[in-house]
């Protein structure tokens, strides 16, 4: 590790111990390191949401900053974009961002940060390697989600072109930004305590729950992209059989967290 253990257990604490003010003004320099990653921009053909930099420091918002500030962070870089700061992607502001086509995105960042930031401060677990890789790819699905939902909901694509659009074009590029803040994670976070975490989780049932979600998830997204034709039969019966399978993983993860 560059940083020994007793360093990356002193960051923690200083910063759960920080005063209100300096922990608002770090919200504010992650939200700057958002807007910046944001104008590292470029757009696909096929698809009218572009590509960014954004989810690296989203991810690390939540790690870094923890739940309530890590949220803050991104609630930041919304609120003032949507008020006329021009820091979205290709300097651009206002609210009509937020409720276009790629606004469901920056409201995922919101949530995606929280998420992460509630694990990895409430449960010692949560800041292991596997644990982390199952957080930051779980906060890259949460930004999907969102995303596709809106740009489906904003531009009258069905599902399937909103998962061909919206999700299935970002796969990679995400899948690298992920495994960076997993890297910059595993050097910052500490093995041990720092005082205001809860009770231990079962690591390994939430790390199978998890991946079994996301592995659902994505079979579910290429089913709904494979039919053609969205018969009603046809999709009650592709959603019912998916919700089944996530619900008893969803099940998995709530068990995982009781130890």
């Amino acid at each position: 590790m560059f940083i020994n253990e007793r360093a990356r257990l002193g960051i923690f604490r200083w910063r759960y111990n920080l005063a209100f003010y300096y922990k608002v003004a770090l919200a504010f320099a992650f939200a700057g390191f958002t807007g910046i990653s944001a104008q590292f921009n470029f757009y696909l053909p096929f698809t009218p949401v572009p590509v960014t930099m954004q989810v690296l420091p989203v991810l690390l918002s939540g790690v870094i900053l923890g739940k309530h500030y890590g949220a803050m962070s991104q609630l930041i870089y919304a609120s003032l974009g949507a008020l006329g700061l021009a820091w979205f992607a290709g300097n651009t502001s206002g609210i009509a961002v937020l409720t276009g086509a790629s606004g469901g995105y920056i409201i995922a960042f919101i949530v995606a940060a929280w998420v992460i930031g509630y694990f990895t401060d409430s449960y010692r677990e949560a800041r292991s390697k596997l644990s982390q890789a199952v957080l930051m790819f779980s906060g890259v699905i949460i930004i999907y989600i969102f995303g596709a939902a809106q740009l489906s909901f904003i531009t009258g694509m069905g599902t399937r072109e909103a998962v061909l659009k919206g999700i299935f074009p970002f796969i990679p590029g995400d899948i690298f930004k992920a495994i960076i803040a997993i890297g910059i994670s595993s050097v910052l976070l500490p093995e041990g305590s720092y005082a205001i975490e809860k009770k231990n989780f079962n690591s390994k049932l939430l790390a199978l729950s998890t991946g079994g979600v996301a592995i659902t998830l994505g079979l579910f997204w290429i089913s709904i992209a494979q039919i053609k034709t969205l018969e009603a039969f046809s999709l009650v019966s592709t959603v019912a059989i998916y919700s089944i399978a996530i619900a008893v993983f969803g099940f998995g993860i709530l068990k995982s967290l009781r130890g």
